[in-house]
């Protein structure tokens, strides 16, 4: 198995004394992929936090051309709820990257970070 091919975007992100996110869709022919995400550098003042993740994915039937979504539990609190760092699977041809940073430091310095998003095609 060999990478045929790959994408990524990094994404900065900064929030003072408020909490910012955002969301990334990447839409792609049916593919073998595998997807990532991480936090690529984090710096906070204090009482800050930033995450990270795949918030779903969406599969094709290679037969019937269906399309099937799947969905993780949710963002509100993405380190209880199911924000994953990583997923491998057949037929994907969509995937909903997420990014977030909260700061409560009462705007005393904040939070900054960036976050890296990562699709391997392979064959």
């Amino acid at each position: 198995m060999s990478i045929d091919n790959y994408w990524f975007q990094g994404v900065h992100g900064w929030a003072t004394n408020e909490t910012a996110d955002w969301s990334h869709d990447v839409e792609f022919a049916p593919s073998t992929v595998l997807c990532t995400s991480g936090l690529s550098s984090y710096s906070n003042a204090s009482n800050s936090s930033a995450n990270t993740g795949i918030i779903g994915y969406t599969t094709q039937d290679p037969h019937t051309g269906a399309v099937i979504p799947h969905l993780f539990p949710g963002i509100s609190s993405p380190e209880l709820v199911g924000l994953v760092p990583a997923i491998a699977e057949s037929n994907v041809v969509q995937v909903s990257f997420y990014f977030d940073a909260e700061d409560a430091s009462g705007g005393y310095g904040g939070v900054i970070a960036m976050a890296l998003f990562q699709i391997f095609f392979w064959s």
